[in-house]
């Protein structure tokens, strides 16, 4: 009567596991689910169509949890990640639905942290945080809707929903073979923001031996169509008195190669674009410049940056002129531009504002319809000064 008594007032969770010739690893998957303390709960394993014996091991091992319904076996023809996870979905019995891939562990208190809080709140959408087995790092940040529609802040394996967005909203996109994950969490979240649960409660196998789409499709065709569906309108500049110049690249083209303008590219984000996002944005306007020819992915990235900082203006070699003139207050005749080279001045804001009051001397770089700009090239130690 206790055991009953419990198992009503626990959620009810539904874990729907995707698997195509993973019988390598798909029984250390679904053991870390079935081994679990928690009664209330069901996996459900959808087989992609595979050509492996995956089917005959877990008829196999499982027979018990088959016959009592705790694990639910279908085999479907091959259709695709999202196919087969909306098939699970489709046969949920419970509430609340949550997904595991094959090549990963889910952690003892996996339930336990998802029940709790859901007792305590009235959202419809929650995640936790996973750890990578190899490295360690620890993925998962809190909610911020901008950050959250330019990359997911969340991983699909420790992200649980109830079932009525399903049902009012719909499935994954089986017409995209990239960052399903994404797009499902971007659409329930339009109206239901999601709840962040700082806990490790799956276990992620980040090892590049192990194939999985994550790392054998490209990702930017299909950002693309995400950025066409949610990203916000292009936030329009207020024109100020002070503006800041940066390259995104140091060099004028872009490299040849696709790592090293990842490389490249993460480096202005985190070692100076982020250093600015953190200053005073509502004294200067940020000019960013780019070179002509741009790969989707930086085509991408732009389009971010434009869409949710009101401070931002990206320009290739001939568009400085215009982007001067949309960015620039020139009311009082004169703008303070700054060039960034290589860093950042700790106390940037203030030292702009010195030199558009004239206490610090500037070189003319360029005028426009006779209305001077000022661009002064200081680097960091002289700033300091």
């Amino acid at each position: 009567m206790e055991k009953e008594s419990k198992m009503i007032s626990e959620c009810c969770f539904s874990i729907i596991m995707p698997t195509y010739n993973r019988a390598f690893c798909i029984c250390d998957a679904v053991d870390s689910v079935l081994k679990q303390k928690y009664e209330n709960f069901e996996l459900i394993v959808i087989d992609d169509g595979s050509t492996d014996n995956t089917e005959e091991i877990l008829k196999h091992k499982y027979t018990q949890e088959l016959f009592s319904g705790k694990l639910k076996y279908l085999r479907v023809e091959h259709g695709g990640v999202s196919f087969a996870r909306n098939k699970g979905l489709q046969i949920a019995s419970n509430e609340w639905i949550g997904y595991l891939d094959t090549d990963n562990l889910m952690c003892e208190n996996y339930f336990h942290v998802f029940d709790s809080v859901i007792k305590k709140h009235e959202n419809k959408m929650f995640y936790a945080q996973i750890r990578h087995l190899h490295s360690g790092k620890v993925v998962g940040k809190p909610y911020d809707e901008r950050l959250f529609c330019r990359w997911s802040l969340a991983d699909m394996n420790a992200f649980v929903h109830h079932v009525s967005l399903y049902r009012a909203l719909g499935g994954f996109d089986e017409k995209m073979n990239r960052l399903v994950d994404w797009e499902l969490m971007l659409r329930y979240s339009r109206k239901n923001i999601p709840l962040f649960i700082p806990k490790v409660v799956v276990e992620y196998n980040d090892s590049q031996e192990i194939k999985r789409i994550s790392n054998t499709e490209d990702a930017e065709e299909m950002r693309q169509i995400i950025y066409d569906r949610y990203l916000p309108e292009k936030k329009v500049l207020k024109k100020k008195k002070i503006l800041i110049r940066v390259d995104m690249f140091q060099e004028k083209n872009l490299p040849s190669d696709d790592a090293e303008i990842f490389r490249e590219y993460m480096d202005f984000y985190w070692n100076r674009f982020v250093l600015f996002e953190k200053k005073d944005t509502d004294k200067f306007n940020l000019l960013i410049k780019v070179p002509k020819s741009l790969s989707l992915f930086l085509k991408n990235k732009i389009r971010a940056l434009e869409a949710f900082y009101d401070f931002v203006k990206v320009y290739d070699d001939d568009g400085l002129v215009d982007a001067v003139q949309e960015a620039a207050d020139f009311e009082d005749g004169k703008v303070v531009g700054f060039i960034v080279k290589d860093c950042v001045p700790e106390d940037l804001v203030s030292v702009l504002d010195r030199i558009l009051r004239g206490s610090l001397d500037g070189e003319t770089y360029e005028a426009y319809e006779d209305k001077v700009v000022v661009i002064s090239s200081l680097d960091k130690a002289n700033a300091l000064q």
